[in-house]
């Protein structure tokens, strides 16, 4: 199974929404008031086991922080939150059918209904987009029906543990995103590729 939904906020009041967005948007993104802030859901088909269901939100001009949720037969299933209210916050334990990993979940079984909350502390939602991918695990590679060749040059290999301690497992995203450009010039220096990626609303080093 491969599925993909995006929902977008005040669709009706912007007029020709639908051409703000390089990708196809599939409904509205309604909010609604929460205890901790607003709340917005997805409801997804069956998903098989084995498969991983990720989650993202983009949020215009409003600083915030968020958590997704998924629920399973009433049992709830956290990530990490963006940009966190205490050091310590974690997500939920893992359920029978659900494995919580820092952003994304793995099914670890059948999942017949699935329903993905994000809850926003910020005072009002922005101009937003929710997006919820659903792949399996492990694709089988699809071979080319033609043969072609190319040169692929090497990539140099960098350990985002190597940065100072206090970023060191956040920049995961910037450090991918160095050795994907190492090989084309002009090349940024890692920690200006860090600063780039660093979003000041989410205090998250990539928000897409």
């Amino acid at each position: 199974m491969q599925y993909v939904t995006r929902l977008a906020h005040n669709l009706a009041d912007q007029g020709q929404a639908h051409q703000r967005y390089p990708l196809a948007v599939d409904s509205e993104l309604e909010w609604e008031k929460s205890a901790g802030g607003w709340l917005a859901r997805v409801t997804l088909p069956e998903v098989p086991a084995h498969h991983i269901i990720v989650p993202s939100l983009s949020m215009l001009e409003q600083r915030y922080r968020f958590q997704f949720s998924a629920s399973v037969d009433g049992s709830g299933c956290a990530l990490y939150p963006v940009r966190a209210r205490h050091a310590d916050d974690k997500p939920t334990s893992s359920s029978k059918a659900l494995e919580a990993r820092i952003d994304c979940w793995h099914t670890l079984t059948d999942v017949p209904e699935l329903t993905v909350e994000v809850t926003v502390d910020t005072p009002l939602p922005g101009p937003s987009l929710l997006v919820v991918s659903v792949r399996p695990i492990e694709i089988e590679p699809c071979p080319p029906t033609e043969t072609t060749s190319a040169t692929v040059p090497g990539v140099m290999p960098i350990s985002q543990m190597q940065a100072p301690q206090h970023i060191a497992k956040r920049i995961c995203n910037p450090t991918a995103l160095q050795m994907l450009l190492a090989d084309n010039p002009p090349r940024p220096a890692w920690p200006q590729t860090i600063a780039a990626c660093y979003d000041r609303i989410t205090r998250a080093y990539g928000s897409w």
